[in-house]
């Protein structure tokens, strides 16, 4: 196998180990990682005017993050300790999630990279965002955390294709849409809250154009129709109900 090729975490007899970065030369490095929290608007809206429970959402998760990059080789085995230069988190909503984006950068001179620090900054920011908003939403949804940036040592610098340097503003999964992540009585207590309720009325088969129809109606022939021919009837109802919110 070349040398390129193998895991540096795992020596030739496939044990696992610490790598040895002492012949490395201490050089400017920095990483950038992102991630986002999915939530109903009512939780967005409570959290960006500070009316949540545990107090300030979004200084509260950005210091836990901060903490957590600092810790990162408390957290995963194999990481060296690392006297980071700087740490940044970056909180923002995001209404086309909806929810809060998440954006963590580390930087530090030194012999390895600080990739990990700020996957660990992120992640924990995104956890500390649910730990503070769970209370009023189940069923936020983790996502998206990935290395998106980063520059110095022997692989140089590399960017997430399509990556700008912006705060995230990623596209949901189509599973944050499906309706089964909310509890059945609170969908269709959404689904028919605004609903102005109609009844069904007959009308004249003249009269049902434009209308719709409550059931599928099939013509047959009886020996004596209920009603004088030539006339025929039809069901009206209410027309469709138009969701009020955001489908998750």
């Amino acid at each position: 196998m070349a040398e390129g090729d193998r895991l540096p975490h795992i020596d030739a007899t496939g044990a696992a180990h610490m790598v040895d970065v002492a012949a490395k030369d201490d050089t400017a490095r920095t990483a950038t990682a992102i991630g986002s929290v999915t939530m109903k608007p009512e939780t967005l809206e409570m959290i960006l005017t500070g009316n949540a429970k545990k107090g300030d959402v979004i200084a509260t998760t950005r210091i836990a993050g901060i903490m957590a990059a600092k810790r990162t080789h408390e957290l995963v085995p194999l990481c060296h300790p690392l006297v980071l230069t700087k740490v940044t988190v970056d909180i923002e909503p995001d209404e086309s999630l909806p929810g809060l984006g998440v954006q963590a950068a580390a930087k530090i001179t030194g012999k390895t990279g600080v990739e990990m620090e700020a996957l660990t900054a992120a992640s924990v920011t995104c956890l500390t965002i649910y730990d503070m908003a769970k209370a009023v939403d189940r069923f936020m949804v983790l996502s998206g955390i990935q290395v998106v940036a980063k520059s110095g040592g022997q692989s140089g610098d590399w960017k997430a294709p399509g990556w700008r340097g912006e705060p995230p503003r990623q596209e949901p999964p189509e599973r944050r849409r499906m309706m089964s992540l909310i509890p059945v009585d609170e969908a269709l207590a959404r689904l028919l809250g605004d609903a102005v309720p109609t009844h069904a009325e007959n009308v004249p088969l003249a009269d049902a154009s434009g209308r719709t129809l409550a059931v599928d109606l099939a013509a047959t022939r009886t020996p004596s129709p209920p009603f004088p021919p030539p006339q025929w009837t039809a069901m009206r109802c209410a027309p469709r109900i138009s969701a009020p919110f955001p489908a998750r």
